[in-house]
């Protein structure tokens, strides 16, 4: 991880831990933080690309990286993930689609099944937390379900 990158991580992490855990804000940092991440990823990925490329380790200090994607990068990567797609000899089977949840919108579902006088108290310990923020987000779409009912 290069300086820039951990100085980042490390300004996002303060953030997150001087922010309450049930404000907005502290829900944008941790998605601003997810986003970063994956960023990083992205930077770590090229900068091994060019390493093996010319054969040493760029030196990025102080220098900005633009990454750009053109449609025909988009196209090529695509072409090349359904070559790695089909050249697998055992396929995953396909699971079942599931839509996905972010916190705002369950937090809006919960607000709109209150109104209708569901105990969403309950509902939210059913699934062994004690509020919204303490929930897995993969358990959104289910928590979705029960809130509809």
């Amino acid at each position: 991880m290069n300086q820039y990158t951990a100085n980042e991580f490390s300004r996002i992490l303060a953030v997150i831990t001087e922010t309450d855990p049930t404000t907005t804000e502290y829900h944008i940092a941790l998605q601003s933080l997810e986003c970063f991440a994956g960023i990083a990823d992205s930077i770590e990925e090229i900068i091994e690309q060019i390493a093996q490329e010319t054969g040493e380790e760029p030196d990025l200090e102080g220098k900005i990286i633009k990454i750009e994607f053109s449609p025909e990068a988009l196209k090529q990567a695509q072409e090349e993930t359904a070559e790695e797609t089909e050249s697998d000899p055992e396929p995953a089977a396909d699971p079942e689609p599931t839509e996905t949840y972010d916190i705002v919108t369950v937090r809006a579902a919960m607000r709109d099944a209150k109104k209708r006088g569901v105990d969403i108290v309950e509902i939210v310990k059913s699934f062994g937390a004690s509020n919204l923020t303490d929930l897995d987000p993969s358990k959104y779409a289910e928590l979705m379900k029960k809130l509809e009912e």
